[in-house]
This record gives structure tokens, C-alpha cells and sequence, in this order.
């Protein structure tokens, strides 16, 4: 049976109804999104167990598959010390998403959240807020931050999600 394209035009055709393109993603299709707070709160933990299914290996940035397109979604982890102010407003325009992180085991770093909040909010007030809760297993039942409380926090810095989770044994981290 003859076929009714010529040879080369099947697979940019069919790669065209998957809506997909030979060529990989331009810098139009790349997506930024930044991950807040305080140092020790379980951020790099976080994105390495994210990234690479695992806390032992190395992470840098990631390619997702989403509604049958490839898209590369960059994750930059932004250093917390208050010195590294300039640092971080150089990282935030162009992010579509921000996550906003504090250890469920230190209750210092879940107050900052609101100061987090803000920070991003003057680099790029239309950016998608998402509150993690990092460290779960650490937590008792009179902890320091209940979920209670992270629910809370979540509504006051009117982020789109709460999410708790456990790096350590990779617990919810993949609902992210």
C-alpha cells in the first residue's frame, strides 16, 4: 500500500497531531519557577528528591511532559542570607510560579513565610504561589508548625496549594 505523504513529511506529520515539534524547546517554551526560604528549611532536599527521584543525585534543571508537550521547567533555588538581596531580584523577573518553603520542624522558618511572600511579590506580583512544607517526618504531635497552621499561612499568602512533604523518605514529594 502506497503511502499518501512522502517519506519525510510522515514523521513532522505525525509528531504535528501530537502536538509536539521536532525541534526541541525555544526559550519561549522554558518556564522559571524560584524556591524561597530559609536556609536549613529543606529546599535543596526538596528539589534534588523532585528532580531526580532520589536524594543522592545531582539536580539541574528539569524536562516535563505536560498535555503531550515537552516543556523545560528551570528550578532555581535562591540563597536566603539577607546579603543576597541583589542576587535575588536578578532571579525573579520572568518566573511563573514561586515556591515558598519552611521546615515543618522550625517554626522561625514558617513565620518568614509572609517576609518570602512579599520579597517575591515586588519582583513579580503575578507569579503563582504554591506553600511547602518540608521536613514532615520530622514532625510530632505538638510540633512546631501543625497542618492546621500551614493551611492557614496558605490562605493568608494566597497561594494556589499547600503541600507537606518528606524528602527524606520521598514521601508526597511526587504530588508536587
Amino acid at each position: 500500500m502506497a503511502c499518501a505523504f512522502p517519506k519525510g513529511d510522515v514523521t513532522e506529520l505525525t509528531w504535528e497531531l501530537a502536538d509536539l515539534s521536532l525541534n526541541p524547546p525555544s526559550v519561549s517554551d522554558e518556564k522559571k519557577i524560584v524556591v524561597v526560604g530559609n536556609k536549613g528549611c529543606g529546599k535543596s532536599s526538596f528539589l534534588r528528591s523532585f528532580l531526580t527521584d532520589g536524594l543522592d543525585q545531582e539536580y539541574d534543571d528539569s524536562e516535563i511532559c505536560r498535555k503531550s508537550r515537552l516543556r523545560s521547567i528551570t528550578f532555581l533555588e535562591l540563597p536566603s542570607s539577607d546579603s543576597c538581596l541583589d542576587i535575588r531580584s536578578r532571579a525573579y523577573p520572568g518566573s511563573l510560579g514561586v515556591l515558598l518553603c519552611f521546615a515543618i520542624n522550625d517554626r522561625r522558618s514558617f513565620l518568614d513565610i509572609p517576609k518570602w511572600h512579599r520579597e517575591a511579590m515586588r519582583f513579580i506580583p503575578c507569579a503563582e504561589m504554591f506553600l511547602v512544607g518540608c521536613k514532615m517526618d520530622t514532625r510530632v504531635e505538638s510540633g512546631p508548625v501543625g497542618r492546621e497552621e500551614g493551611k492557614d499561612m496558605s490562605r493568608f499568602v494566597r497561594a494556589i496549594r499547600y503541600y507537606e512533604l518528606s524528602s527524606g523518605n520521598e514521601y508526597r514529594v511526587a504530588e508536587i
